[in-house]
């Protein structure tokens, strides 16, 4: 087909398409396989996403009746749950890849909620006790091969299969609600990445609180995966990555910072001082830069960054983790460098592994930590309250930012507060 003539006169190959490049709000909804909702609890909403079975049909019922294969599906239907929610996007494709993460993001967090079996959701300024429900805990829920992607307030959209696995086991909302929405509740902060307040510049996220949050969101999606994989090793694998996840998102202490810059100078005099042997293959030569490069990869080993984590975000670790760590380190080294595929690996020690995971993403869900090594001091400090009254205004480096204040018991038990700003800790005892 040829291009046709413009309005304006000139011809272009979009002729005949009018192309919206604007962010725009989508509508999605996504059935979740392995959820019920045959009790008198139909939906469980955090702000823009959650799960909903039937209130959402005046709103997606004109695309569905407008679809063959929405009119067949009874995932459709009113009393069927739905991941659902809204993202920004330019067209419906880009629409439809944030929507699946989105939704994704909702199964992983009720599968986390439902099958965390730590007996207390520790933080550094709570611990609640959770009760446990083993049939719950073998619930599986994942998406349904259906989406549907909805321009908002209008009838424009789409019904249409993607490659996903459906589950077969089933658990019912009202049943898990209350630990589901503790979770959700608890994970508010955490959702807010790739959210529509962060997609639409309301919530701003700074460099640090994006990189906590996809932490920890990367982090329960590889505990969903491990809990579907039927081998002990794969299902080990796969939780020593949402291990490894967790524990990097967070920024650590530079290796040679602060006094240790003294060790690197001595260390880079001593490598400079040796005489290196000259090999005939160049395959086999050692060189000044390979060495330091080896010396000065900057990164911290995995059971240091466990218990930097655990400071950073102010809880207790067992005894046994930083030994479990370290042992579970060589087996994930065979597995992964040498291929070995049976792991050597009880089921006592997977499940202690999952444990300290769970416990770290728990820790995590505060929204912030405290700097172990702060070498820039930061200027905070707060306003006046206005003539209408509320919260003081905080100021950090004299520009206005928002904050949550939290009490904390030091270990003379006294109550210290601390300020929640941008993703960092500041406690008021040291500002």
């Amino acid at each position: 087909m040829a291009p046709s003539d413009r309005r304006d006169g000139q011809r272009g190959d979009n002729a005949g398409f009018n192309l919206n490049e604007e962010l725009r709000p989508f509508l999605y909804a996504v059935h979740l396989s392995g959820l019920s909702v045959k009790g008198k609890v139909k939906s469980l909403v955090a702000e823009e996403f959650g799960i909903t079975s039937g209130e959402d049909s005046n709103v997606l019922g004109p695309v569905i009746d407008a679809t063959k294969t929405g009119q067949e599906e009874t995932v459709w239907a009113v009393g069927i749950p739905k991941a659902w929610g809204v993202v920004l996007a330019r067209d419906f494709l880009e629409a439809e890849g944030l929507a699946l993460n989105r939704a994704q993001f909702t199964a992983d967090l009720i599968n986390f909620a439902l099958r965390t079996g730590i007996s207390h959701f520790n933080t550094r300024y709570e611990a609640e006790f959770l009760e446990w429900d083993a049939i719950q805990g073998r619930t599986t829920v994942s998406l349904h091969p259906w989406l549907l992607i909805m321009e908002n307030e209008e009838s424009k959209g789409w019904v249409r299969t993607v490659p996903l696995v459906e589950s077969n086991a089933e658990t019912d909302l009202e049943r898990g609600y209350s630990r589901i929405r503790f979770f959700i509740n608890r994970f508010r902060e955490v959702s807010s990445f790739g959210g529509y307040k962060d997609q639409a510049g309301i919530r701003e996220l700074t460099g640090r609180e994006q990189k906590l949050y996809s932490g920890v969101q990367r982090s329960i999606r590889w505990m969903g995966i491990a809990s579907n994989e039927e081998s002990i090793g794969d299902q080990f694998i796969a939780t020593w990555i949402a291990l490894e996840a967790i524990l990097e998102s967070v920024e650590y202490p530079k290796v040679f910072g602060g006094e240790r810059r003294k060790v690197r100078s001595q260390i880079t005099e001593a490598i400079e001082s040796v005489n290196l042997p000259e090999d005939s293959d160049e395959l086999f030569s050692i060189s000044e830069d390979m060495i330091k490069g080896r010396a000065f990869s900057g990164h911290w080993p995995v059971r240091k960054k466990l218990q930097m984590f655990a400071n950073s975000f102010g809880i207790e670790l067992e005894p046994v983790d930083t030994k479990l760590v370290r042992d579970l380190q060589r087996i994930r080294s065979q597995a992964l460098h040498s291929g070995q595929h049976d792991c050597p690996i009880s089921r006592e020690r997977l499940r202690q592994l999952q444990y300290l995971v769970e416990r770290l993403v728990a820790a995590a869900t505060v929204g912030g930590y405290e700097d172990l090594e702060d070498e820039e001091f930061s200027n905070l400090s707060f306003g006046s309250v206005g003539p209408m009254g509320g919260a003081r205004p905080l100021f950090l480096e004299e520009r206005p930012v928002p904050y949550s204040m939290r009490l904390l018991c030091n270990d003379e038990g006294q109550w210290e507060q601390e300020y929640l700003v941008e993703g960092k800790i500041y406690n008021r005892a040291k500002m």
